[in-house]
């Protein structure tokens, strides 16, 4: 009785020893794991406050972007002339320091029925004789640009008048056109390749109203190249109404941005 006894006792203590051991492993497991949950909860705290961070950061710009805008709105404003065309709701912002008669270089602004604000350039020629420029070419502290566009004639005020407003090639607009109106041809991606080729033209106007711009201090070389040519330095005032129309144009961007409701960084 006395050895079953002992047996039994040993059996029953090596099960409890077991036992222990097994409730030990799962607290430390259930350690192990609270840990590992308290130390993800830390990480995703410390990931929502650094995006709230970059949130309050983004808004503070955003405000900071806003506020220059229509600072810059409000500044500018006063030196363009404001015309409406009230039968096709397109109006224009054309700075005051541009004169008649005198050969330079344009910078003005489109704003469209919808509120959409378009920057445009163009070469301005008065003369007693043709020169049938096609290319306008601006140097600016040894850096050379060329620019072609839409070119515009008329004889007036006893001389001769001629213009080229830089855009992108009409044939590329034509065989856009003719993609969107050809039925065997996607009408979504016909619309965004126009899109594509307005944005082009686009760049392609900022390229030459900021190459200008970016320079307010320097000389301006300006040569309206074609069957003759005619070089002149761009005037100072012209120069300051091309950098302010830049300005001008930018800040109505971030302003057309917040009235639709689109992000501006």
């Amino acid at each position: 009785m006395k050895i079953t006894s002992l047996w039994a006792i040993g059996v029953f203590c090596c099960f409890m020893g077991v036992g222990c051991q097994n409730e030990e492993k799962r607290q430390e497991k259930a350690r192990i794991e609270a840990q590992q949950t308290l130390e993800r909860e830390r990480i995703e705290q410390e990931k929502k406050a650094e995006e709230e961070k970059i949130r309050q950061e983004k808004l503070a710009e955003t405000e900071k972007i806003i506020n220059k805008a229509n600072e810059t709105i409000a500044l500018l404003k006063p030196h363009f002339k404001y015309e409406k065309d009230k039968f096709n709701n397109h109006a224009w912002y054309t700075h005051k320091n541009y004169s008649s008669l005198v050969n330079t270089i344009e910078a003005y602004i489109n704003q469209n029925p919808h509120g959409h604000n378009i920057l445009k350039v163009r070469s301005v020629y008065w003369g007693s004789n043709w020169i049938f420029h096609e290319k306008i070419i601006v140097k600016i502290e040894g850096t050379v640009k060329e620019f072609i566009g839409e070119t515009k004639r008329e004889a007036d005020y006893g001389g001769v008048y001629e213009s080229i407003a830089v855009k992108l090639p009409v044939r590329e607009y034509r065989d856009a056109l003719r993609k969107m109106e050809d039925s065997n041809t996607d009408s979504i991606d016909s619309l965004n390749n126009y899109i594509a080729l307005q944005n082009r033209e686009s760049d392609l106007v900022s390229s030459l109203v900021s190459f200008i711009a970016s320079n307010p201090s320097a000389v301006v070389d300006v040569r309206l190249e074609g069957d003759k040519r005619l070089d002149f330095i761009l005037s100072k005032s012209h120069h300051v109404a091309i950098c302010e129309t830049w300005d001008f144009y930018q800040a109505l961007k971030i302003q057309e941005k917040v009235s639709k409701g689109e992000p501006i960084l």
